[in-house]
């Protein structure tokens, strides 16, 4: 930990963020989140045009909250969605809330945003780029988490790959 006019700064402020229409976030500032959890976008149509508004809305809340609370710069690091996913409805709800995610990034002059390969965090997180939802979430469980969501563990994933290996050494 390092001193800082009078305060104490122990990281990185970081939001990670399993992007999807049940989104997994977990955030902090410590070797461990402060907090996560799963939340959901959708509606009685699913995921709507309103989704995309509602993850804006918490996104932005979460965000001025974090950057309220401390004198840090916040890091959005997101999982990269995956070009090649089944589906037009899957691109779309990916990719749209990435671009929502950019938006913040763009609204906020302290935030910067980093987008990680799916496959990056499940080698840091189990050795294996392959690794299953069934593995991530034993995983998490093993490392003292208490989850069930597999949304949620990789936002854990995310937020502990981001804090050993992406920011290491820039404290």
């Amino acid at each position: 930990m390092k001193k800082v006019k009078g305060t104490v700064q122990q990281g990185k402020r970081i939001i990670s963020l399993d992007l999807g229409s049940k989104m997994g976030i977990a955030w902090g500032d410590g070797n461990r989140p402060d907090g996560h959890e799963m939340v959901k976008f959708t509606g009685k149509g699913g995921f709507t045009p309103e989704s995309f508004y509602k993850f804006y809305l918490y996104l932005n809340n979460k965000v001025k909250m974090e950057l309220s609370s401390s004198f840090e710069d916040v890091h959005l690091v997101i999982e990269k969605p995956n070009a090649h996913m089944p589906g037009y409805a899957g691109v779309k709800v990916h990719f749209g809330m990435l671009g929502v995610a950019l938006l913040i990034e763009g609204r906020w002059p302290r935030v910067t945003s980093h987008v990680v390969p799916a496959l990056t965090v499940k080698k840091y997180w189990t050795g294996s780029g392959k690794a299953k939802k069934a593995d991530m979430i034993a995983e998490a469980q093993k490392r003292g988490f208490d989850v069930t969501d597999d949304n949620e563990v990789d936002a854990i994933a995310i937020f502990m790959y981001s804090q050993e290996v992406l920011f290491k050494g820039e404290e």
